[in-house]
């Protein structure tokens, strides 16, 4: 049944379905079925559904607000091989991309927006991280994604250093750790900067303020305003790592 349902792209004669169409095939098949065959029957979304697909329109719209130099690639369109070569040549501005299209092993997704990790990291040199498991987690995660991309990354995993390692290992300690060798811990004892006077301190409540800001009906100026709060909070997890590194040059010197 599914193959009947399926529409197909004005050129390539390909099957086409939406993200909100497979989401819906995969919980209700009948669903699916109406959409293409009977949509007129389906029933208006409630009020709670409704807010939830506005919700999406809402990251589009901060995502674009957060890169406003960025491209918009053929926005609507549905001919993957538009979509597909219209992305090739915005990414050659190396700028951010909304709605960019890829292709991998006969399947096609297109991007909310994809900016390029790569022109933030140079060729050469060290990469200096806090916690290398998790960040070659997420750098795997990404070759996944994009394997086109699979060579650089890996080229960046062979480079990370990892900054927890000589804290776990006990090669530094002091008392006031408190056992941890967490960043937060490590920072103000090495360095006597802390996170106390950032109204987010920690890397889990960042993670629920920004869901929160933008998956619910909060005031626009809370929302910059939390914003701006993250931005502090993740600054200084990364101007962090330098002063800790300065800090133990100075120990070794």
């Amino acid at each position: 049944m599914a193959c009947s349902i399926l529409t197909t792209t004005a050129t390539t004669g390909r099957p086409y379905v939406s993200k909100s169409e497979f989401l819906w095939g995969s919980q209700c098949r009948k669903l699916l079925w109406y959409a293409y065959n009977a949509k007129d029957q389906i029933p208006e979304p409630d009020a709670a559904t409704q807010a939830i697909f506005d919700q999406g329109h809402e990251v589009g719209a901060l995502a674009k607000a957060l890169y406003p130099g960025g491209i918009e690639v053929s926005a609507g369109a549905t001919d993957f091989d538009q979509v597909l070569q219209q992305s090739l040549e915005a990414a050659k501005a190396r700028k951010p991309l909304f709605e960019a299209g890829f292709a991998h092993n006969g399947g096609f997704a297109r991007a909310d927006i994809l900016n390029r990790l790569r022109d933030c990291i140079s060729d050469n040199g060290t990469v200096v991280v806090y916690n290398e498991k998790f960040e070659k987690g997420v750098l795997d995660g990404l070759a996944e994604a994009f394997p086109e991309h699979t060579g650089w990354i890996e080229d960046v995993k062979r480079r990370i250093v990892d900054l927890l390692e000589p804290f776990q290992a006990f090669d530094y300690y002091h008392p006031q750790q408190h056992g941890s060798a967490s960043i937060k811990s490590v920072l103000p004892v090495l360095t006597g900067c802390s996170y106390a006077d950032l109204e987010i301190q920690e890397g889990e409540q960042a993670s629920l303020e920004y869901l929160r800001v933008h998956f619910r009906g909060v005031p626009e100026a809370e929302r910059r305003k939390v914003r701006e709060q993250l931005e502090r909070y993740c600054g200084q997890d990364t101007e962090g790592m330098v002063w800790i590194v300065d800090a133990l040059r100075k120990l070794a010197a």
